[in-house]
Formats: structure tokens, C-alpha cells, sequence
């Protein structure tokens, strides 16, 4: 899920509102950030099933990046950074700490339902989770993502009271980043190297939190009364 984890950002946009969109985006990407750090390392895995070419997902050995302790370890440490942030900058703490923590966070609830059973509760743990919603139906899968963007989007245009075109342009930006998934999880035939996914993994990350950092913090540079 990448989409998804974007449209978790967006949503959380009304809760940190005073944190540029691209660092909520980075938040709720950090641990596929960490994970494409780690297969580069060695640290972590990419496995791709047998009958990729019919079910194009992946699955993982990432207990350091994805498993459920791990991931509450980042959370918190993501909410320190983003209060301790918000006291330094003499906001209020409570709602930036929210949330960084919660969009980390939200990444293991949302991978949990579209993975099969590989997401570890700690690192050497035998418990694991994840509904299967890649391999029952990658069309019902991506439409979640779908949904859960356009959700998000409706909620952030309405905390927004969008008045200039770049609030309309980061909204466009965020479905052609949709789109764009879309079509890179139906038309691959053959699974990548794990070299090619992380990079292109990352890629994909720098990109759309780069893109919409940008035009977030544009669009407050455009609102802010002179």
C-alpha cells in the first residue's frame, strides 16, 4: 500500500496543521523509508511469490522496519521529534505530536490489511498479521487505497477552505500520484530485483513527499496575510 499510507497524511493534516504536509507524508511512509534502507543493507528481505505474473505483490522479512512492536517504537519517536519540534518553535505540542505519531502508526493498521501474513508482532516472534487483500483481490485493494485518498482529500479541502489555485494543484498532484500506482501495480510481469524495488521504492517516497511539501508550504505562503 502506497497510496493509502498518503491519504492517511492528508487525513492527519487537520490534526498537525501546523506541520508541512511532506513531513506528515515522510511520517507515514518512514517505515517502508526504513525498509528499503534495510533490503539495501542486507538487514531485510523482498520475496516474490511464485505466481507473481497472476498476484503482482510482494511479500517481506521486515521485522526491524514493519513488525508491531517496531512500529510503535517509531511512532513514539516520531510524536518526540514532531513536540519537541512544535516547543521549539513556540506551538503547541499536542496536536503536531498527534500527529507525526499517528501517521506512523497508521501504517501498520493499513499495511495489515492488504498483506498476507507477514507483518511480525516483534522480531522474533511466530505471530503474524495481515488480511490478504493483494492476494484475495488487487483490485478490491487498490480500490481501498483509491477510496481512502479521496476521503482524505475531501476531508482536507474542507479544513482547508481551499481559495488559490495551488491548493488545487496539490490535490491534482496527489491523484496523478494515484494513478501512477495504479498502473505500476497492474502492469509488471516479472517481480523486480530487490536492489530495483528499493530504489524505486525510495524514489517514490522522495518524490511525493518532496512534491507536496513544496506545494504545502507554497499554499501557506500563499495564505499568509501581508
Amino acid at each position: 500500500m502506497f497510496v493509502g499510507h498518503v491519504a492517511a497524511a492528508v487525513a492527519l493534516k487537520t490534526v498537525g496543521k501546523e506541520i508541512n504536509l511532506g513531513l506528515l507524508v515522510l511520517a507515514a511512509l518512514f517505515p517502508d523509508l526504513l525498509l528499503w534502507v534495510f533490503v539495501l543493507l542486507g538487514f531485510e528481505q523482498v520475496i516474490a511469490p511464485p505466481n507473481f505474473p497472476r498476484h503482482p505483490y510482494l511479500t517481506f522479512v521486515f521485522p526491524y522496519s514493519h513488525s508491531l512492536v517496531a512500529t510503535a517504537a517509531w511512532s513514539l519517536a516520531a510524536a518526540a521529534v514532531a513536540g519537541r519540534w512544535a516547543r521549539k518553535t513556540e506551538r503547541p505540542p499536542a496536536g503536531p505530536a498527534l500527529a507525526a505519531g499517528l501517521a506512523v502508526a497508521s501504517h501498520f493498521v493499513l499495511d495489515a490489511a492488504v498483506h498476507v501474513k507477514d507483518l511480525p508482532l516483534d522480531r522474533e516472534s511466530s505471530v503474524y498479521f495481515g488480511a490478504g487483500l493483494w492476494e484475495k483481490s488487487m483490485g478490491t485493494a487498490l480500490a481501498l487505497e483509491l477510496g481512502l485518498l479521496a476521503g482524505a482529500a475531501a476531508t482536507y479541502v474542507r479544513a482547508s477552505a481551499p481559495r488559490r489555485w495551488r491548493l488545487w494543484t496539490l490535490l491534482l498532484t496527489l491523484f496523478l500520484f494515484a494513478v501512477l500506482t495504479v498502473a505500476g501495480s497492474t502492469l509488471p510481469e516479472t517481480p523486480p530485483t530487490p536492489a530495483a524495488a528499493a530504489w524505486s521504492g525510495l524514489a517514490a517516497i522522495a518524490t511525493v513527499s518532496g512534491t507536496l511539501g513544496i506545494l504545502d508550504r507554497r499554499r501557506h505562503s500563499a495564505e499568509t496575510p501581508r
